[in-house]
């Protein structure tokens, strides 16, 4: 039986899924199976999978498209290996990696999932010391699962698996890693198990009408409206609001005290904020070298620039309004009315900060020192 199975969930992406599998099964390593579901593609992905003849390969196929989460948990319960390991089909397996990871699996016991990296770019890998830290089950591994958003590079004890997982949340394999924490260990490491594929800046997106872009940008700017339905998930953050009360109810049900509880949804709303600033900025300046080419489009960059500060606010005030509720600590009022300045670019935004006592104010320029890099990066959009 094989210690490890590259599990690859996938939808009408026949060529990307193709090479993705073609690139897992150059591994040497025999002790690694390739384990594929499509998900009801109808572009031919399940046909040109079948085409590879290594038996390492074990592909399936949904009768119809049942949904991410469903295709998650069905590529995952398909694995006939102890560990199973997650990749997103646009991404490249680093398969001369593999040794390390299945050495850090063997000799380490009561593992429930190994939370490993990724590379921008593969050159960078040379500079990898392959380092990890093993963190105790319960909060201790709770909290490295609840730093880990994308789903490569995930690895699943499937002996501790439960099956059973959130069809709302836009990353179902965020609620296996928050369920293996309470289960054994988790190890986090910096073993670098995949690269995003220079070919593919982004994940690859489809639009509504089948039309596929390299990246969420690209569809942006095409369909020039941060409204359009078909990127609501990546731009509306009520949305992303949603996984966020996911992931924060799901925590309150383990029983961790006020100051766990405190910890955690600090580093997620610090990462809720920060994705949205990061996103935002990036999109902007891709719409930006679209001007290059398309002067016509320049009054649709004012626009959209006056678009991303709206949600903007609207990311901070809902988070920020959720966690009032679920925690009646005013500290998150301050928190609201600070961020919301530092977008606004008020000088000396710290003085929001004077109402707190001296804990929560310690807390909180912290918290506001590292969202200010990306909030400030994207403020520098709105003046254009």
């Amino acid at each position: 039986m094989s210690v490890l199975s590259i599990c690859i969930p996938t939808y009408n992406r026949r060529e990307i899924a193709y090479r993705c599998a073609l690139n897992a099964l150059r591994s040497k390593n025999k002790n690694i199976e390739v384990v594929i579901c499509d998900n009801g593609s109808n572009d031919g992905t399940y046909e040109k999978l079948s085409t590879i003849t290594d038996n390492r390969l074990r592909l399936f196929q949904n009768a119809e498209n049942m949904g991410g989460a469903y295709n998650f948990r069905r590529v995952l319960k398909e694995s006939k290996s102890k560990f199973a390991m997650l990749l997103s089909d646009e991404d490249i397996l680093l398969h001369g990696q593999l040794d390390e990871l299945i050495a850090c699996i063997s000799n380490n016991k009561n593992i429930s999932a190994v939370l490993t990296t990724g590379l921008l770019d593969i050159s960078l890998l040379r500079e990898k010391t392959n380092t990890y830290t093993l963190h105790s089950q319960g909060f201790s591994a709770y909290v490295v699962a609840f730093q880990f958003n994308y789903l490569s590079g995930m690895v699943y004890n499937t002996k501790l698996m439960d099956y059973e997982i959130e069809q709302c949340t836009l990353y179902p394999s965020v609620s296996i890693a928050h369920q293996l924490a309470l289960k054994g260990n988790i190890i986090k490491s910096d073993i670098a198990t995949f690269a995003f594929s220079r070919d593919n800046p982004g994940n690859p997106f489809y639009t509504d009408n089948g039309k596929m872009h390299s990246n969420i940008y690209e569809a942006a700017y095409d369909n020039t409206s941060l409204k359009k339905e078909i990127i609501y998930a990546y731009f509306e953050p009520s949305a992303r609001l949603t996984q966020f009360k996911t992931e924060v109810q799901r925590a309150m049900k383990h029983g961790f005290n006020e100051c766990e509880m405190g910890i955690l949804i600090s580093d997620r709303y610090y990462t809720f904020i920060n994705y949205f600033a990061v996103f935002f900025s990036n999109y902007t300046d891709f719409f930006e070298k679209q001007l290059k080419h398309n002067v016509e489009h320049y009054n649709e960059l004012l626009n959209s620039g006056r678009a991303l500060k709206r949600y903007m606010h609207k990311a901070i005030r809902e988070t920020s309004d959720f966690i009032i509720d679920i925690t009646g600590k005013e500290f998150w009022q301050t928190i609201k009315e600070c961020l919301i300045a530092l977008v606004n670019q008020v000088d000396n935004v710290e003085k929001f900060l004077d109402k707190l006592d001296v804990v929560d104010r310690t807390v909180a320029v912290q918290l506001i020192a590292r969202v200010r890099p990306s909030i400030n990066q994207l403020s520098e959009h709105f003046q254009r």
